[in-house]
């Protein structure tokens, strides 16, 4: 369903102050900006939400599918260099990543937060398949959300392995 309860203006900014921030961010990410492990992990996983949230803003807008699509696809490139930052943690901080990387079992996963990740996770999945994105993208983007098998709804086939949401 798309938000009717704000107006263009509010929308535009929005995306914008989006673009703005992701842009500057992989800029500096990129420059070497950020010295430590744990701190290019943080702003991998900043990075990560905010593309989501810049394709959720962009659909809310009522912005095409057609013209979605390649936001939506942005995103596993986003969640893959946050993969990339987390497997460059010292061994003895790599308990470190399970407070973002894991979404069942809430306690052990940081709590409150925890329904964050699985909210953005489900908004992702949700317009992969809106904008009828290829099935290999989908198989990439569950695998690397890594919950198959633990997680009645993500787990399911019918819905994210090629059948109806």
């Amino acid at each position: 369903m798309r938000d009717t309860r704000k107006n263009k203006a509010y929308f535009e900014g929005l995306v914008i102050d989006f673009e703005e921030a992701l842009t500057e961010t992989q800029e500096a990410l990129d420059a070497g900006n950020f010295s430590t492990p744990s701190s290019r992990v943080d702003i991998s996983l900043r990075l990560f939400q905010l593309s989501i949230m810049r394709a959720v803003t962009l659909y809310s807008y009522g912005t095409s599918l057609e013209i979605l699509k390649p936001y939506v696809l942005a995103i596993l490139p986003f969640r893959q260099q946050l993969t990339i930052h987390a497997d460059q943690l010292p061994t003895a901080h790599q308990a470190y990543r399970y407070a973002f990387e894991q979404l069942g079992e809430a306690a052990a996963a940081c709590g409150s937060e925890n329904i964050n990740r699985y909210i953005y996770t489900l908004w992702w999945l949700s317009l992969l398949k809106a904008c009828d994105v290829e099935q290999p993208h989908i198989n990439d983007a569950l695998n690397i959300v890594g919950e198959r098998g633990k997680d009645k709804l993500l787990g399911n086939p019918p819905i994210f392995n090629g059948g109806y949401l």
